[in-house]
């Protein structure tokens, strides 16, 4: 009789993975397709950084839908000190920052806690927590800058995923 339960588990389990295979699969696509989703994102972000502290406008712009939105809002403001539309204006003003403000700078952004609050198949909205110092020509140690959120929309294009805004706050 034993044996009997046995081969009758055996066959039941069987069918439960035979009938589950379906949703299982398509769960487990599913989540590829999230993780996926999500490291590019990350990657965005990770380019971010890379480019503006490498002081590359060229790439950083491309990482930027071309009627992006770019602000930088002053702790507690209800306006931008900076805001831009569209990748010609920000190339500018970043272009420009390098060669001024930031000349004898260096800048390296930190950002980590990224939170997905939505994401679908070609968009997505995160919130990271960033970090901005500055390593000045002169001074021994680094100058904390900011510290902040950063609260970012982006859409998948056939390039892949670019940030359709960029609020700094």
């Amino acid at each position: 009789m034993r044996f009997i339960n046995n081969k009758i588990a055996v066959v039941f389990a069987v069918m439960l993975v035979v009938m589950f295979a379906g949703c299982a699969s398509k769960a487990t696509l599913q989540s590829l397709d999230e993780l996926t989703a999500k490291q590019a994102i990350r990657d965005v972000l990770y380019q971010y950084t890379y480019n503006f502290d490498g002081k590359n406008p060229d790439q950083f712009v491309e990482l930027f839908l071309p009627n992006a939105v770019w602000e930088i809002f002053p702790r507690g403001a209800e306006k931008p000190l900076f805001s831009f539309k569209g990748r010609e204006d920000l190339k500018n003003f970043v272009a420009n920052r390098f060669k001024t403000v930031l000349a004898t700078r260096q800048t390296r952004h930190y950002i980590t806690n990224t939170v997905f609050f939505e994401l679908a198949a070609d968009y997505a909205r995160t919130q990271s927590t960033v970090l901005v110092v500055h390593k000045i020509k002169g001074k021994k140690l680094p100058v904390l800058i900011n510290s902040g959120v950063y609260d970012d929309e982006f859409k998948k294009t056939k390039d892949g995923w670019k940030f359709a805004s960029h609020t700094a706050m």
